[in-house]
């Protein structure tokens, strides 16, 4: 079975559409096959899978290749890669201090009765007007 489904779909044009990471459905769609004949074709013919890993495989060498060229050029993906590969990150650091540079003071809201959560809520919607 797999033999006749594998006359359909020329191993060369496989990879090549892998190489692109083209989906499942657009590779049977390149073939004018279902999704569901190419998973059994996947599944039975160990040559489809292998193109299909090196294809993929292929393409993202490629892609890796294009971006790295590119990071001489483009400070954007310089920094991508760095991110990527080197551990780097964009966090920058806040410090928030109170009055005198002492610790920031806090309030348990939960403490207050209901009466003066809603005198509260009222200061704070008048604030907001």
């Amino acid at each position: 079975m797999a033999h006749k489904a594998r006359k359909s779909i020329k191993i060369s044009l496989l990879k090549q559409l892998c190489e692109l990471q083209c989906t499942r459905e657009e590779i049977a769609a390149a073939f004018n096959i279902s999704v569901s004949s190419l998973d059994k074709l996947i599944e039975k013919d160990e040559a489809v899978r292998a193109a299909i890993e090196y294809g993929k495989t292929q393409g993202k060498i490629s892609l890796r290749r294009k971006q790295f060229r590119l990071a001489s050029s483009s400070a954007s993906m310089a920094i991508h890669l760095g991110k990527q590969y080197l551990g780097q990150t964009d966090k920058s650091q806040l410090e928030v201090s109170g009055p005198g540079g002492g610790p920031v003071e806090t309030f348990d809201y939960s403490k207050l009765t209901p009466d003066e959560r809603a005198a509260l809520r009222e200061t704070l919607e008048r604030a907001a007007r």
